[in-house]
């Protein structure tokens, strides 16, 4: 009996429909009389499920058609050309490098030319030169069509499901985000805090990613629905994990100072249970989206609030001095920053309370308008990834090559066999070689080697359980069976176990294979596989290797622009008021995005042949410093507001001015006149009423905090090794 959590399992759902379409797939063939069918049909309905997009009914349709008539006119290209050899070379490499460059015009133009890459490959394996010219292209889309028939009933039954699986992660992610913060004011952790600033930094790359990707689903799915109050609710999920992040990752204390000044009282341990529990609640919002297990704001949170404010009332009391005055006041601010937090988890708990109007959903689900007809900005999307800077011309330019290498090995094969029978043969297996190579080649080092390693440890696997079945005297029923089953694990694991995935996907081949008498072609599979995951080894390693195009520099820029841009836009709000217009939202996800961008090169270069260690020393520094940079940013954002006070506006543009310049520029910082306008910021921060000018308190000591830090920041992003 399934539980309500095992029905809305994301899991569930998934492996359903997967399941339905490899099963129709499997049967059909054997239905019309001829079970040697199945396989173009069964392999036509795998690439469908790997270019399966999110979009609304009338995106999920167009992409449907998109995908039947590039898989028809690949998979008739491979029927017509593959007796001409020379042609097929040429055209295969050329259009692998077409299709690649194509990714660069967004998600659904990567994904779906991989998948009409593989499906040539698809039809390479299953070509027979007996057939007619028009039976492969049509077997292989008909698997594809009755996968996309499986996937839009699946879109219509559960229109909103991926849009809430996707809400959910990021929930997911952000309690995981908030506990690692919380550790932040562990009061019985005495380090530097070092290895919580990296776990923190690795953690936030991987949120920041993941509401990236949320957004640009949503901005899919919703586009045609912006009025709507069921659309108007999806972005108000979203819009409250953004500001969560935001507020979450903002810095508004020295953790270090903290714990010094006060490493007896109970103040810490009550911002860590604080935190904590904020991230349970975010664990308890994304059960409410995947399960539909309602939501309900915790009631203790107001007694942590009130039992917090007074420890921090009793030691404001207690502690006189100007220094731990001034700390306990930036103690404050993050307790209203925390209360902010609570305020937007309280009002997910209140369905009727929707942050956004129709007209405020309509703008930010608004396409941004260019002034130049469609074509020609595709055009100038590919055009500036010609060159080998960018890592699509690289990565394009790989798999053109391993294409060609891939095809000229098997016919090389073929010949051999061709001498050693003394009549013509040709094989297809050999062109798993050229398989193996479109999925295990990825666009930089590090994870091309990973996914070298869960390719060959996968195919031995698969192997092995598959000649230990078939010892057993598997029927040949069962042996149907485990295809839609092994073949429905593949796509449930081949995010997350790459290895396992790869074992069974084997599995469901080598079943095809041997259902269709074709004979057990493991020794092929295992030897191709080994060549194919080598050539794209060396691929990565040889061709445009990337130690040579790291442009370091470039992404620090790039961090640089994105944290001034970001920067400007609050102190634009802090006079004109709080509003999340779509360019807030831009210059917060690209600061964020750049920063993740450093950490993945970070972690890249971690495994990269010709990584030093003085290169890894700078990066790691940058990544800090930039963190905390970024997060005294997000401070200032989470509490931006109108400010009345028109000397504070002016000591915030001006500290604007100076990061800009300093930041955009090659000037060093001159540190005199620097302390001069430090001082000139406390000054001000002590004409200002604790009671009265609570706002304009926290932007300057924000302030305060981003200016303090400006040296050491600007050295290091302008000395790049």
């Amino acid at each position: 009996m399934l539980k309500r959590r095992d029905y809305y399992s994301t899991v569930f759902l998934y492996f359903l429909k997967i399941a339905i379409a490899l099963t129709g797939a499997v049967i059909f063939p054997i239905w019309l009389g001829d079970g040697k069918l199945s396989i173009p049909v069964i392999l036509g309905a795998v690439a469908a499920g790997l270019t399966d997009i999110d979009d609304s009914l009338k995106g999920r349709l167009t992409n449907t058609v998109i995908i039947l008539v590039l898989f028809f006119i690949a998979a008739l290209g491979v029927d017509a050309l593959l007796p001409y050899p020379i042609l097929f070379l040429i055209a295969i490499m050329a259009s692998s490098a077409f299709l690649i460059f194509l990714g660069s015009l967004g998600s659904r133009f990567a994904t779906i030319p991989f998948g009409t890459l593989v499906i040539v490959v698809y039809a390479m394996l299953t070509y027979k030169a007996e057939r007619p010219w028009f039976l492969l292209p049509s077997l292989l889309v008909s698997g594809a069509f009755w996968y996309s028939v499986v996937a839009f009933l699946f879109n219509i039954a559960l229109p909103s499901r991926p849009m809430q699986e996707a809400l959910g992660k990021c929930y997911q992610e952000l309690a995981q985000f908030l506990e690692a913060k919380s550790l932040f004011f562990d009061p019985d952790d005495d380090s530097d805090l070092t290895e919580c600033k990296l776990r923190l930094t690795q953690i936030s790359q991987t949120l920041g990613s993941t509401l990236e990707t949320t957004r640009i689903s949503i901005m899919r799915r919703l586009k045609h629905e912006r009025g709507r109050r069921s659309a108007r609710a999806i972005l108000n999920y979203y819009l409250a994990a953004q500001e969560i992040f935001e507020r979450a990752g903002s810095s508004h204390v020295d953790y270090q100072e903290l714990k010094k000044e006060f490493p007896h009282s109970d103040l810490l341990f009550r911002f860590q249970r604080l935190m904590s529990a904020q991230g349970f609640a975010c664990q308890k919002i994304a059960s409410e989206l995947l399960y539909k297990e309602r939501y309900h704001h915790d009631g203790h949170f107001k007694m942590m609030f009130t039992r917090l404010k007074e420890s921090l009332g009793y030691l404001t009391q207690e502690y006189q001095q100007e220094s731990q005055q001034r700390l306990l006041y930036s103690t404050g601010s993050l307790l209203k920053n925390l209360s902010g937090i609570d305020e937007i988890l309280l009002s997910l708990d209140r369905e009727k309370e929707l942050l956004l109007t129709a007209k405020e959903s309509a703008v930010l689900l608004a396409e941004p308008k260019t002034d130049s007809s469609p074509m020609l900005e595709s055009w100038r999307k590919v055009s500036r990834h010609f060159t080998p800077e960018s890592p699509i011309f690289r990565h394009a330019m790989r798999v053109s090559l391993l294409m060609g290498i891939g095809f000229i090995l098997a016919e090389g094969m073929n010949l051999i066999y061709s001498v050693m029978e003394g009549e013509t043969v040709r094989l297809t297996t050999p062109y798993w070689i050229m398989l193996t190579s479109v999925f295990v080649c990825q666009p930089n080092y590090s994870a091309t080697k990973t996914r070298t390693i869960k390719r060959l440890s996968g195919t031995v696997l698969g192997v092995v359980v598959t000649m230990l079945l078939l010892k057993l005297g598997l029927s040949r029923e069962g042996q149907a069976l485990f295809v839609v089953i092994s073949g429905t694990l593949f796509f449930v694991m081949r995010q997350a176990r790459y290895a396992y995935a790869t074992a069974l996907i084997t599995m469901m081949v080598l079943f095809c294979f041997n259902l269709i008498d074709a004979g057990f072609v493991a020794p092929e599979r295992l030897l191709d596989t080994f060549v194919g995951s080598l050539l794209a080894w060396a691929a990565v390693t040889y061709i445009y290797p990337e130690w040579r195009y790291r442009q370091l520099s470039v992404k620090i820029d790039a961090v640089k622009m994105a944290n001034v841009a970001y920067l400007h836009e609050i102190a634009q709000q802090y006079h004109h008021g709080r509003v999340e217009s779509p360019l807030y939202i831009k210059v917060r996800d690209d600061a964020g995005g750049r920063a993740g961008e450093l950490v993945s090169l970070f972690s890249t270069l971690t495994v990269e042949p010709k990584t030093t260690r003085e290169t890894l020393d700078y990066l790691f520094k940058v990544l800090a410093l930039n963190n905390t940079f970024l997060s005294y940013i997000s401070a200032l954002g989470a509490h931006r507001a109108a400010l009345g006070d028109a000397v504070v506006l002016e000591i915030l543009d001006e500290a604007v001015s100076r990061i800009e310049y300093y930041l955009t520029g090659d000037e060093p910082l001159d540190l005199n006149e620097h302390q001069r306008f430090l001082v000139r910021i406390e000054e001000e921060r002590e004409k200002l009423s604790v009671d009265e000018q609570r706002l304009e308190e926290i932007s300057l000591h924000q302030v305060q905090l981003l200016l303090r830090l400006l040296p050491d920041y600007v050295e290091a992003i302008q000395t790049p090794k």
